[in-house]
């Protein structure tokens, strides 16, 4: 099999339309480009899967199938799909660019969120899961490498349709782990009993305590490991979580029964465990003066918010930034909903 380096690829084209341009991220399923829709005169993202994966017929049979019902998905916070193929041996699913980095690259770079930003970003991936779980779709692989972000700040979820194809792929990643799953792995995936829709609100409380604390609960030094501890106790909120606590404890519970009955549920719950009249926030790129970090926050809230509220909210989105960030300088902007901030947005 020919390719192994995203270098390598840099400069092919793709189905005679799509010219891949610089690689943006990579995992152990594939890596993902920047690339030229020549067709469309738009910059795409394009997703290369493992080249292993072309020598599994039964697996590009469901990754096509799979694709081709991801595209059909359209909701706000999920990442839209364009096409899909196979070509030279290479699988490929081609989706729209965002330019916003992930959840993974933000707690990458050190940077945590508040609860009230979990709890918005969060509120977000469960309105995508309660769409997608009302068409028969189980996503499998929540985390924060699958959750994205837009230029606004507006979460896209990523890879629908793509773990369910790999999960009964005959391989595993190159690091030797089990594919995207074992960090973020409900109970039922780690004894491998069937899964439904509640697997996915269990990985959403594993993201929501590593956005806002840095720690992934079970975590360990292997996946065996990993995967054993989660089916023996429930996730443990730690107190950091201010008002997630309960949300978190609902829906890491180990038996799916205790968990919330559905995504809609827990979108309710998160939406409710956000500071009251807040609709939606969106904290602007960062700038730099010398050693001073500048950053600047743009807050929607209810109209009928009083002055002393929103001031209230000011001074506790300012305290969460600034014990984050110690050394920046924090500006938060309140404006009535039907404002639109401009933005340049980006999560820090």
């Amino acid at each position: 099999m020919a390719l192994v380096g995203g270098g390598d690829l840099v400069g092919r084209v793709l189905a005679d339309r799509y010219r891949l341009l610089n690689p943006i991220g990579s995992g152990g399923s594939g890596r993902v480009h920047i690339a030229d829709d020549l067709t469309l005169k738009r910059q795409v993202a394009v997703k290369v899967l493992h080249p292993a994966l072309a020598d599994d017929a039964g697996f590009l049979r469901r990754f096509q199938n799979e694709a081709r019902l991801a595209a059909a998905l359209h909701h706000p916070n999920v990442m839209a799909v364009y096409d899909w193929g196979e070509d030279g041996g290479v699988p490929f699913m081609v989706m729209e660019l965002l330019t916003g980095g992930s959840l993974r690259g933000i707690l990458d770079a050190g940077a945590l969120l508040s609860p009230a930003q979990a709890a918005h970003v969060g509120a977000q991936v469960a309105g995508a899961l309660e769409y997608a779980h009302g068409r028969g779709y189980v996503h499998r692989d929540i985390k924060p490498a699958n959750l994205l972000f837009d230029e606004h700040g507006i979460v896209r979820v990523a890879d629908f349709g793509l773990a369910r194809a790999l999960a009964e792929a005959s391989w595993t990643e190159p690091s030797g782990g089990v594919l995207g799953t074992a960090r973020y792995a409900s109970p039922e995936q780690a004894s491998g009993a069937p899964l439904d829709a509640r697997a996915d609100l269990y990985a959403l409380a594993l993201v929501l305590v590593e956005s806002v604390t840095g720690r992934l609960p079970f975590a360990s030094d292997t996946a065996l490991g990993t995967l054993a501890a989660r089916t023996h106790a429930p996730i443990e909120a730690p107190p950091d979580l201010g008002p997630l606590v309960a949300v978190v404890e609902r829906a890491g519970q180990v038996a799916p029964d205790d968990r919330y009955p559905d995504a809609a549920t827990m979108r309710s719950a998160l939406e409710d465990a956000r500071p009251a009249g807040v609709i939606s926030y969106h904290r602007l790129r960062a700038r730099r003066s010398g050693a001073m970090r500048h950053v600047d926050v743009h807050v929607v809230v209810d109209p009928a918010m009083t002055v002393r509220d929103a001031h209230l909210i000011t001074d506790e989105i300012e305290r969460s930034i600034e014990e984050r960030l110690p050394a920046a300088d924090v500006v938060v902007h309140v404006e009535p909903a039907g404002t639109e901030p401009e933005r340049d947005a980006e999560l820090l």
